[in-house]
């Protein structure tokens, strides 16, 4: 049944008068009439009968108009929602990130402006590992990922770019010996124990952490393995071992450990946005556009 068919029964009905709903429809009079007609006739009910020169609703016209305007109604929303999927106005987002990338100023920035840009847009966050991140972007499962570098080699499909860099700290228990310090060389961490993330050899942190040790002549000695750097601080915490990670912000702290500066080294850590090589997601898009507007990372 088309809508237009149900536009002209509601007008009708609302106004009660053949000719003023014509006139409101920008029809000819009898060509409304026939319209309303050729619907009782589909429907095999009378929808209208003749009081002096007004309409009024029979019981079935009264039933029928009451779900006619919700099938406009729903008309309408389907048409709305579906011209909001092409802008990219509307529809999902599902955004993956590693370890405590969502501290990363630049990330803060894009996901603050794309909340007040498209507000319908349902985003969803993800944190898991860099490659369990790489296996949900190629299963379409993830739109974005945003992961702690380096990565190995690039599944087929995906494309990076690099969104954000920042500093490596050594992360230590609140009373080590070492907390006093302002600075702590690697070569002061050889005998430590170190708490770490299930990184493959070559991937994310431990990939930096194998770098770092290598440069200060040692190999790390791995005491436990944990699933996100904010668990990796509170084993650091209880006393258990010391771990390097990105550098967070003062607040996160929360007195058990003690963030220092690692001494002698330029190795930073980058923070890489991956996305699918072919974009058919608008959504998608104006993410990324929204990221090309927060400048670049340094």
């Amino acid at each position: 049944m088309h809508t237009r068919a149900l536009r002209h029964f509601v007008a009708a009905a609302e106004t009660q008068h053949i000719g003023r709903a014509a006139e409101q429809l920008g029809i000819a009079q009898p060509a409304l009439s026939q319209q309303i007609r050729a619907l009782e006739t589909r429907l095999g009910v009378q929808l209208f009968r003749r009081a002096n020169r007004r309409i009024e609703l029979t019981e079935a016209g009264r039933v029928f108009l009451t779900e006619a305007r919700q099938l406009l109604l729903a008309s309408q929303r389907a048409i709305r929602l579906a011209q909001e999927a092409e802008r990219g106005t509307a529809g999902e987002l599902h955004i993956g990130y590693t370890g405590v990338a969502v501290f990363e100023p630049r990330l803060s920035t894009v996901l603050q402006r794309f909340r007040a840009a498209y507000p319908a847009v349902a985003l969803t966050m993800h944190e898991n590992t860099v490659e369990e991140l790489m296996s949900a972007l190629q299963d379409q499962r993830l739109d974005i990922a945003f992961l702690r570098g380096p990565i190995g080699a690039l599944p087929p499909g995906l494309k990076q770019e690099r969104f954000a860099q920042s500093p490596l700290v050594v992360a230590l228990p609140a009373g080590h010996p070492l907390a006093r310090r302002r600075r702590v060389p690697m070569s002061a961490l050889q005998e430590e124990k170190f708490v770490v993330l299930p990184d493959s050899p070559g991937i994310g942190l431990m990939a930096s952490l194998f770098q770092l040790c290598e440069q200060a002549g040692f190999s790390p000695r791995i005491a436990l393995k944990t699933g996100s750097v904010m668990s990796a601080l509170g084993l650091v915490g209880a006393g258990l071992g010391v771990s390097v990670i990105p550098y967070l912000p003062p607040a996160v702290s929360t007195g058990a450990f003690v963030l220092r500066p690692i001494e002698g080294t330029r190795i930073k850590t980058e923070v890489l946005l991956l996305a699918r090589s072919r974009i058919v997601s608008p959504v998608e898009r104006n993410f990324l556009g929204i990221v090309r507007t927060c400048g670049r990372p340094a």
